[in-house]
């Protein structure tokens, strides 16, 4: 075989292993517990994929076929994802996301690192950390049995922002069940829903899919159709948060079904967010922290880590569409 048709092949490759990934990702159920598991895997790898064609480039360069390289090396580059280019500072309302991982201590370097977000409204996943300079606890569960201490949640508003907020009791399949945080803030209505989804493993696959009915029952068209906590029916909705899972999965498309947009859909591996340390390795590969926006426009849109966390947090700038 000459060497165009060795490029070639060797060339297709990537494309084809996207193709077969997200194929057979599709065609698992997420009703069996490491079956989901795999799938989740698959989404992810089908979009790590394009990335081989920067070592492929690097090959085809070597060959001395310089043109091929470049498509290669460009391939990658735009497969890979978007970088944040965007401007998260400015007018509109800056809002924040963080699972700060219940299991590690250090909270004065959270404590402080979350102030710096300079958020507007900040849900906090799992249970660590209770002040965060210039801003106010308005909801949190801590004083209530949780079964465990990552079910923890709170929501912060910046002195001066007029919001309200609550935190649900837990949601979900028995055995499987998390809490949400519904905030509004009453300055332009937004309804945020901070989620920390059931994980598809090691314990439940199915425990997603009630928790997330909660708010396709009440989202229509990027707006609440109905009362939800101190929200109201009409507010335009963001939900964020960890939704552990991927882009792609069935809890990520049931919610787009409900006119809520994805701002990171073209980040690539510039959106992933765990594993980011916290006893963990600190290479995040999959995206499983996700914002999706109703009926608002969102000015930019970034992921930060987070000290002694799993997860990186996200912070976005919305304002009424």
């Amino acid at each position: 075989m000459d060497r165009g048709r060795v490029l070639a092949a060797t060339g297709a490759l990537p494309l084809a292993l996207v193709v077969i990934f997200a194929g057979l990702a599709q065609a698992l159920p997420e009703s069996i517990l490491w079956v989901n598991g795999v799938k989740h895997l698959l989404l992810a790898g089908a979009r790590l994929l394009p990335l081989l064609w920067f070592p492929w480039a690097l090959w085809a360069l070597r060959q001395g076929a310089w043109r091929p390289a470049l498509v290669g090396a460009t391939l990658a580059f735009v497969g890979g994802g978007l970088p944040p280019v965007d401007e998260v500072e400015g007018p509109g309302l800056v809002v924040v996301s963080a699972n700060v991982q219940a299991f590690i201590e250090n909270e004065p370097a959270l404590e402080a690192a979350l102030a710096t977000f300079n958020a507007d409204v900040l849900v906090t996943i799992e249970k660590r950390g209770q002040q965060v300079a210039g801003m106010r606890r308005v909801a949190d569960n801590y004083d209530r049995p949780m079964p465990r201490t990552s079910h923890g949640l709170a929501v912060y508003c910046r002195d001066g922002v007029d919001c309200d907020a609550e935190i649900t009791g837990e949601l979900g399949a028995k055995g499987c069940t998390q809490p949400m945080a519904l905030a509004r803030v009453n300055q332009g209505a937004l309804c945020l829903v901070g989620i920390h989804v059931p994980p598809p493993v090691p314990l439940c696959a199915t425990g997603a899919r009630p928790y997330i009915q909660h708010i396709v029952e009440a989202v229509e068209d990027g707006r609440l159709t109905s009362d939800l906590g101190p929200c109201r029916a009409g507010d335009p909705a963001l939900i964020m948060g960890d939704l552990n899972a991927v882009r792609g999965s069935d809890p990520h498309k049931a919610l787009l079904a409900q006119g809520l947009s994805d701002p990171l859909l073209w980040r690539g591996i510039w959106a992933t967010t765990w594993p980011s340390g916290g006893r963990w390795p600190n290479l995040p590969l999959l995206q499983i922290d996700h914002a999706l926006v109703g009926d608002l426009t969102v000015e930019g849109v970034r992921v930060h880590r987070v000290p002694d966390s799993d997860h990186k947090a996200l912070r976005l700038r919305v304002r009424p569409g």
